[in-house]
């Protein structure tokens, strides 16, 4: 990677002209100033030289325990380090004797002291001994600031130095504040444009940059690149390197246009400074090639790759460098189907790397594993295998057997054992990928805010695409039971880590435990920036070494966690549910159906002709089931994503439009859905008919579009599911259905924010006594929304969808219904709370107390939430950080794109008391209560005792849909935020509809039905009244509504 930090080593320090403070060093002589010129002008071996003959004469003259000798030491040690030559047999020694002469002249805690600490701690950096470095480093700071005070430069030098180190070894938020003090101190004590300004400017954006913030590093990378224009003119190498940095940035954020320019200069500066064959200049033209390359020009790409490739083998021969770009041509080649040129190209690649770092070496086993796959399309199978099966050797010897470039290759490997006719082998190693993958991204996602956890969960390496293939092929139901409980695992991973992370923030009393927590997770941050980053440089042996001592770090703390912690072992014995503790808590006379989103997966075929015929599988759903008489589960493929996303399309438009009530348009609507529901119907649920014979209760667990459907609306001849034997309950997850621990604690009472008055002002005292809300105008009868943001009387619905740009000016119509609704929950609360054993009492705010302060202060000690308003969705229209339809999931493997926009969470919520106060001209807009919860802001809530979450209101089960990950919006943050059911609609709900549908889920429930029972019997009940009645059936009116979580 030519983006590069500006090493800080303190050469000034060893130089004459920076003299110890306390005087008393002797005054140098001057050919110890010779040494220091020779190695400020670069002449390193001649310093290196000069050292060693003059260390003989100084030790005569003043004793070999002096500090004269000592300085000299300093100085050749200076010299070696910045000639390379750190590793060298004698360097740590020299650097050892200089610091124990100072240490015994002036004692441990003189200035002089922190000059040779920082020499050998960066002595043993260079030789993979960070720990002991850090111990170093963190000395020399201490007695710097102590002898200087906290504003010296000289403690600037150590903070820098310090996160360097820490930089290297993965540890980049303890790298960061470092870094960020060190520009702050040295801003302020040698002005906004000195040269050592630039450097923590450059430095302190690599971190960013490898952080992923790239528009924060992106403004210091321009700002070092003026300051040393400055300093230096602007054709200055520096400067090129600064500009390439730049163009790093650019293009990491996707801005091909912006870096190319930057390229250019930067190669411009080098040709006429270094020389148009200096390998520097060969540097920035392959990465010019590998922006083209990524910018789909493959043509301009090959130019230069091959203009590079010449100028390294002119200028450096066989080297690593030119092996790298070597490899990046054949990969070109190889995607572009050349695949004779692009094994020419790996080979040669190969032996030069062979040849220079050795045959086992970790650069040798990534150039293995892109043969393979040529191999692989090649139709060349034992070939490919051959390769791959060395390059997961090296990976394993070099990285351990958990990392993700051992996942990788494995995941490689499953296709080939595929493709030549090995399912067993083949299946074994894409389990084997997925787990590594899995547990990588349970350890990342902790250091991540959400939406990066979902954007790296959507493109991870993972196996269970091609498992899923293989098990729905496979004859030996063992197979099957293994993906499934593979799966098991890997679904709603981020979710639940969120949970927990959320469950870590507000469970915590004591400091103590809280500290474990910070400690554990900051372990895990490090662990898993260094399996993201790669040796980046470092042997293997010294990569091997951090990343054993991260994993050591990590299991002690989780060690030191588990013991003081009840909620930490709760969240471990979660992570550990399997299929075989689901099964054994299915309850009797149930079944389970689990669906699953496969991306598409690439499985080459055996070769036709001069290329590889492809048997790629486009993206498709399967549903593994297992009934109440069933032992082994089965798997069955339903069809294309394509064709099942569209029927789900096709129902939730005829679902979602009111009939009418003219009899030709209700008959046509009723038609209309009664073809879209059978259509459905046939593909997605009699395929798993004969699996659920007998079940009383049906289990299922969505995935993908499938999440927006309520299967028990789908018409069965005259009637629909609903009316069948069977309840059905949704699950987040198919652990779910385990309670390994005690849960907490349940809530009291039933909290119900009903009718907000959407333009009062927020309420200055949240709780307490009501104001007498006014009845809004009588025109105002519904909750639904057009697009553009106005509401439309016709639907009478709960709900709002908008631009982004229409966010703020979003506005919110009264709803006359939800009052009455209220009203009726509360008092069928206070009926029915006696006989079902329902403690508490109601607390009802309405009208202006219904407010967004008011609710997040009550809602976390009520058993029951029950929310009666205006919903919003901000769909397609907006950009959020995951962009995919919420009929097409997201991708499966790839480059991880640029997180951009919003966080899912912040394109849905529900509107309380003052939501149209925002927008009014000068009214000042209070975050804390302005009238808009965001699902974010409720993600953030403590509800660990709410049992029940009822969500009255349009669309509150829908949002961004993550394959794997479930419905991105009110259900998921509610279910973060420790809700164990949730009760909501997936389509706009007409007003009376939704308050008629209320009362009786209240009445089934508090008559002592469970969760599940109580809101088909509320469903029901209201299609037998309509059919009694001799009104439309159609399920826009009874079928809204369903639950997830928690069925008891």
């Amino acid at each position: 990677m030519f983006l590069v930090g500006i090493a800080v080593f303190p050469g000034s320090a060893f130089l004459p002209g920076t003299p110890d403070r306390t005087g008393t060093e002797a005054a140098a002589p001057p050919t110890i100033e010779a040494i220091g010129e020779l190695i400020r002008t670069g002449h390193y071996p001649e310093a290196e030289a000069a050292a060693r003959q003059l260390l003989p004469q100084v030790e005569a003259a003043h004793g070999p325990g002096s500090i004269q000798v000592a300085a000299l030491l300093d100085l050749l040690v200076g010299a070696l380090w910045q000639g390379g030559r750190a590793k060298g047999p004698d360097t740590r020694a020299l650097a050892e004797r200089a610091l124990a002469i100072k240490e015994q002249v002036d004692g441990p805690s003189h200035p002089g002291v922190a000059v040779s600490l920082n020499a050998l701690a960066m002595v043993l950096k260079e030789q993979g001994e960070f720990a002991q470095a850090r111990s170093l480093y963190e000395r020399a700071l201490h007695i710097r600031e102590q002898a200087f005070g906290p504003d010296d430069p000289q403690v600037a030098d150590s903070l820098h130095s310090l996160a360097g180190l820490l930089l290297r070894s993965g540890d980049y938020e303890a790298a960061l504040p470092l870094y960020r003090r060190a520009l702050a101190l040295r801003e302020k004590v040698l002005g906004p444009d000195h040269a050592d300004v630039a450097k923590s400017l450059n430095n302190l954006a690599l971190l960013l940059w490898n952080m992923g913030e790239y528009a924060e590093a992106g403004p210091l990378y321009e700002r070092a690149v003026r300051i040393l224009e400055k300093l230096l003119g602007s054709d200055h190498p520096l400067v090129a390197r600064g500009l390439a940095n730049s163009a790093l940035n650019l293009w990491s954020m996707g801005d091909y246009n912006g870096a190319k320019p930057l390229y250019e200069r930067a190669r411009t500066i080098l040709e006429k400074t270094l020389g148009p064959e200096n390998a520097d200049v060969a540097t920035v033209i392959d990465y010019q090639a590998l922006l083209f390359h990524d910018a789909g020009d493959d043509g301009q790409a090959r130019v230069l790759y091959r203009k590079a490739q010449a100028i390294f083998e002119h200028a450096l021969g066989d080297d690593p460098r030119l092996a790298e770009s070597l490899h990046n041509l054949a990969v070109l080649e190889r995607d572009a189907g050349e695949l004779d040129e692009a094994r020419r190209l790996f080979d040669r690649s190969l032996a030069i790397l062979e040849k220079v770092d050795g045959p086992g070496h970790p650069d040798v086993a990534k150039g293995l594993n892109a043969l393979g796959l040529l191999l692989r399309d090649a139709g060349d199978e034992d070939g490919a295998r051959s390769v791959l099966e060395r390059a997961l050797r090296i990976r394993q010897d070099t990285y351990g057997p958990d990392h993700p470039a051992v996942g990788e290759t494995l995941l490689n490997l499953a296709q080939v054992l595929d493709a030549g006719g090995e399912p067993v082998g083949a299946l074994d190693a894409a389990l084997r990928a997925e787990r590594i993958g899995r547990e990588h991204l349970r350890h990342s996602v902790r250091g991540l805010a959400e939406r990066q956890a979902l954007g790296y969960a959507a493109v991870r390496t993972s196996g269970l695409g091609l498992a899923l293939s293989l098990a729905a092929e496979a004859v030996d139901p063992d197979a099957r039971r293994k993906v499934w409980d593979v799966f098991t695992q890997s679904r709603a991973l981020v979710l639940d880590e969120m949970a927990a992370r959320h469950r870590a923030v507000h469970g915590v009393q004591d400091s103590a435990v809280e500290q474990l927590a910070q400690s554990l997770d900051s372990t895990r941050r490090r662990l898993a920036t260094l399996a993201i980053r790669g040796p980046e440089g470092e042997p293997p042996e010294v990569y091997r070494r951090l990343m054993d001592e991260a994993r050591r770090e990590e299991e002690d703390a989780e060690r030191s966690l588990a013991l003081r912690s009840v909620a930490f072992r709760h969240d471990q014995a979660r992570a550990g549910i399997g299929l075989a503790d689901i099964l054994a808590a299915l309850p009797p006379d149930s079944a389970l159906v689990a669906y699953a989103y496969r991306g598409a997966v690439e499985r080459p075929g055996p070769p036709s002709g001069a290329r590889p015929e492809s048997r790629g599988e486009d993206p498709c759903y399967l549903a593994f089931a297992v009934g109440p008489r069933e032992v082994n589960p089965s798997l069955v493929r339903l069809g294309s994503a394509g064709e099942i996303d569209g029927l789900v399309r096709r129902w939730r438009e005829a679902v979602g439009t009111a009939p009418g009530v003219v009899r030709v348009a209700r008959r046509r609507a009723e038609d209309d859905y009664r073809q879209a529901g059978e259509a459905l119907r046939r593909v997605i649920w009699d395929p798993l008919a004969p699996h659920l014979q007998g079940a009383r209760r049906i289990f299922v667990v969505p995935d993908g579009s499938i999440s927006l459907v309520n299967l028990a609306t789908l018409p069965e001849g005259d009637a629909y599911l609903l009316e069948s034997d069977a309840v059905i309950h949704y699950l987040s997850a198919e652990r779910d259905l385990v309670h390994p621990y005690e849960e907490p604690a349940p809530g009291e009472g039933l909290l119900i924010i009903g009718a907000p008055d959407f333009d009062a002002r927020a309420s200055s005292s949240p709780i307490g006594p009501q104001s007498a809300a006014r009845r809004p105008p009588a025109r105002a009868r519904d909750r639904g929304a057009r697009r553009d943001g106005s509401f439309s009387a016709p639907e009478r619905g709960r709900g709002l969808e908008a631009h982004c740009a229409d966010f703020r000016s979003m506005r919110f119509s009264p709803l006359p219904g939800a009052r009455a609704e209220a009203e009726e929950v509360a008092a069928a609360w206070r009926r029915g709370g006696a006989q079902s054993g329902a403690t508490g009492g109601v607390l009802r705010l309405t009208g202006s107390a219904a407010g967004k302060a008011a609710f997040k202060q009550a809602a976390a000690g009520h058993r029951v939430l029950h929310l009666a308003t205006h919903a919003f969705f901000l769909d397609d229209l907006c950009l959020s950080a995951l962009t995919s339809d919420p009929a097409t999931p997201s991708r499966e493997a790839g480059p991880p794109p640029p997180v951009k926009g919003d966080s899912p969470l912040l394109l849905s919520g529900l509107a309380l008391s003052g939501a149209n106060r925002r927008v009014a001209p000068g009214s000042p807009v209070d975050a804390d209560d302005d009238g808009i919860l965001t699902a974010e802001e409720i993600a953030s809530l403590d509800l660990s005792g709410v049992e029940w979450v009822v969500l009255s209101a349009c669309q509150t089960g829908i949002g961004r849909i993550q394959a794997g990950e479930g419905v991105l919006g009110l259900r998921r943050a509610f279910r973060v935020a420790g809700a164990r059911t949730l009760i909501m609609s997936l389509w706009r709900v007409e007003d009376e509809a939704a308050r008629e549908w209320m009362k009786r889920l209240y009445k089934s429930r508090l008559s002592g039905l469970s969760t599940a029972d109580a809101v088909r019997q509320a469903s029901l009940s209201v299609l037998r009244d309509r059919r009694r009645a001799g009104g439309t059936t159609h399920p826009f009116y009874w079928g809204a509504f369903v639950a997830d979580g928690d069925w008891r």
